[in-house]
């Protein structure tokens, strides 16, 4: 069973968005954590200098171990801290817990009826101010009071200065959730007139980085679940724009293996995949066009495999026929000699059409090279006219010659192209009839034929006649094997005279066209590229 394409797709979609989230959710809590870890550093040590500074008065000769409590619980309950006093050899003299936590906020009118606890900072006869606090609100007098209601820290540090201006009367508010325990610690010395008196040491402080981090990653996680719900709509989205066309191809695919070649895959999309069902389309129209020309090639097989074996078996049939009278014409010397006669001309004709089979047979395999070389133009045709010379005497048919002007040289293998136009003269002569004319000429042109590049000087060969000309419906076919036409259907021949004079020009790169009117004669035409030392006048 294959995964579709569109599960892959948002498989790695939700993969990614979920390493995302918790690649940043990682790096955004080490972030935090390393803030408020530092933000804590700092709060300790800001409280330890300043209750350490208070301490310092109250430590004169000797420590006045209540009244050095009473400001520890002070700030203790400030602070939300545990604050510890050493000795200079590091002994703890007096150690504050923190029995409640508070959290000081901006007073409303709506907590009027809140209980609470009143923190008065005293002035002292000698140093700054000193908290203190009282279950009832003292009378009026010189100081700031400040409100704190019994409540759960929830977040910040309350600090107390020296200057009266950083205090600010607060009430407390009540909060859902209670703080976690810090666990960095600060000892600071406390300062005397002759070095440290002894140390102060600030631990166990409130710290609400667990729960803001804890609040993160619920925010990570929440937000892991968005991103997965995208990612999946993303990859559904774009899984079915990938996924459609190529079901398109394979379906495509399916019905081209079925034997549908005309199917094709209508995909429009300008991007990779319409690249690939375009060329999948171009692929079909040439399997197309390959199997259709595969098909014609077979049939046209087997129409030529039918005339072999018809033009085969009407000599051997002629001959098979001949041996039999022979048999029986022992005493009759001129039907034996006819017979012999006859028994001749089949074997002839018999031996001409091996031959040219096997030499189209050839030239259609490429086993025929052209043996190419400069060969001058009106040699050509000179030997061609004395071939032919008797034969035109003898039918009483005109043979002309037209040279071409200068000096020509064609490259061209000599023995092919003299059989081409043997064979172009040959039917000419034999269909033209008594008293008609055959031209051989050349000529220099610079029109380029089929298959010839376009700046290639040429030299045009034609054979010309007066003849009865060919019939339009026999001039398509001409050159097909074994065809013969009207006037052809009354002569000897092997059929294959015209199918050879295409193929040796074929294989020169060249082509031949013919030209008829029904009683005014026919005209077949080839060229042949000039050679360069043939195109100087």
């Amino acid at each position: 069973m294959t995964l579709s394409i569109r599960w892959k797709l948002i498989g790695s979609y939700v993969a990614l968005a979920l390493l995302i989230i918790a690649v940043l959710g990682l790096l955004l809590s080490a972030i935090l954590n390393r803030f408020f870890e530092i933000s804590e550093q700092q709060a300790l040590e800001q409280n330890a200098t300043v209750v350490a500074r208070q301490a310092s008065l109250l430590w004169q000769q000797q420590p006045d171990l209540s009244r050095l409590r009473a400001l520890l619980e002070s700030y203790g309950a400030l602070s939300q801290a545990r604050l510890t006093i050493l000795d200079r050899y590091q002994r703890p003299l007096v150690d504050v817990r923190p029995t409640d936590r508070y959290w000081a906020s901006v007073s409303s009118d709506d907590e009027a009826s809140a209980r609470l606890y009143y923190y008065y900072i005293a002035q002292l006869q000698e140093g700054p101010p000193i908290l203190r606090f009282s279950p009832e609100r003292p009378g009026q007098s010189s100081g700031v009071w400040v409100y704190v209601r019994h409540s759960p820290l929830v977040s910040g540090f309350f600090l107390l200065e020296n200057d009266d201006s950083s205090s600010q009367a607060a009430s407390a508010a009540p909060s859902t959730t209670s703080p976690g325990v810090s666990p960095l610690a600060v000892t600071v010395p406390i300062p005397g007139p002759q070095g440290p008196l002894g140390y102060l040491r600030i631990s166990e402080m409130a710290s609400y980085r667990p729960q803001i981090l804890a609040s993160v990653r619920q925010a990570f996680f929440w937000a892991s679940l968005v991103a997965v719900a995208l990612a999946v709509g993303a990859g559904l989205t774009m899984g079915r724009r990938l996924s459609a066309p190529l079901r398109l191809l394979t379906t495509t695919a399916e019905r081209m293996a079925g034997g549908d070649l005309s199917a094709r895959a209508a995909v429009s999309q300008r991007d990779e995949i319409g690249a690939l069902a375009a060329r999948f389309n171009e692929m079909a129209a040439r399997l197309q066009e390959s199997f259709q020309a595969l098909a014609a090639d077979r049939d046209q097989l087997r129409r030529f495999v039918a005339d072999v074996s018809h033009e085969l078996r009407t000599p051997i049939a002629a001959l098979s026929t001949f041996i039999e009278l022979l048999r029986t014409a022992d005493d009759d010397p001129a039907a034996r000699a006819e017979f012999l006669a006859e028994s001749a001309a089949q074997l002839e004709r018999l031996d001409r059409l091996t031959v040219n089979l096997l030499e189209l047979s050839r030239l259609d395999a490429g086993l025929l090279p052209m043996e190419l070389a400069p060969e001058d133009v009106g040699d050509l045709l000179q030997r061609t006219r004395g071939r032919w010379a008797p034969r035109a005497a003898q039918r009483q048919v005109g043979l002309q010659l037209i040279f071409p002007e200068g000096h020509l040289r064609v490259r061209c293998d000599r023995l092919r192209i003299e059989q081409v136009l043997d064979n172009l003269v040959g039917n000419a002569v034999k269909f033209v009839g008594q008293g008609g004319t055959v031209t051989i000429g050349a000529a220099r042109s610079t029109t380029p034929r089929e298959g010839q590049p376009a700046d290639t000087d040429q030299v045009e060969f034609w054979v010309e006649d007066n003849g009865p000309g060919i019939a339009p419906e026999d001039l398509p076919h001409i050159f097909e094997r074994f065809y013969r036409g009207r006037q052809a259907g009354q002569s000897e021949g092997s059929g294959l005279g015209l199918a050879i004079v295409r193929a040796i020009l074929e294989a020169h790169g060249s082509s031949i066209g013919v030209a008829s009117e029904p009683g005014r004669g026919s005209r077949f035409t080839f060229s042949l590229p000039l050679c360069r030392e043939g195109r100087a006048e």
